[in-house]
């Protein structure tokens, strides 16, 4: 709503001024000055300026409040959160692994049965 009060601000000054290619200028880090021969603010103008600034503050503390809202309610489920990236990390491991050994040359493990000696044993084997 500020944004659009000074871009109509603009036409007015554009009529009162009698220059169709006015525009706002914008001067060490100032904006919105109008020139003609001087720079200046005009009242409307500065109060339209006032406006936008607290509009962009509303936006600032609505965004930090979303923000730790977000935090709040993820921490409250933080174990849980993790608990599914790790168990997703290793899915995308296994998945990684299984779409590679699909390559020439390579074989899938076996397992022994639980009564015999845990052991690994690679015979002429690379490593992915």
């Amino acid at each position: 709503m500020a944004a659009e009060q000074l871009d109509s601000l603009i036409d007015l000054y554009r009529k009162r001024l009698g220059m169709r290619n006015l525009e706002y200028m914008c001067v060490s880090g100032i904006t919105h000055l109008i020139e003609k021969t001087i720079r200046y603010h005009p009242p409307e103008v500065v109060t339209a300026l006032d406006g936008l600034s607290l509009a962009k503050e509303k936006l600032t503390v609505a965004c930090r409040a979303a923000w730790d809202s977000f935090l709040r309610d993820f921490s409250k489920n933080y174990a849980e959160f993790q608990a599914s990236i790790q168990a997703l990390a290793a899915l995308d491991c296994l998945h990684s692994l299984a779409i590679l050994s699909r390559n020439k040359g390579y074989v899938r493990p076996v397992f022994v049965d639980d009564h015999e000696p845990v052991q690994i044993q690679i015979c002429s084997g690379r490593h992915p």
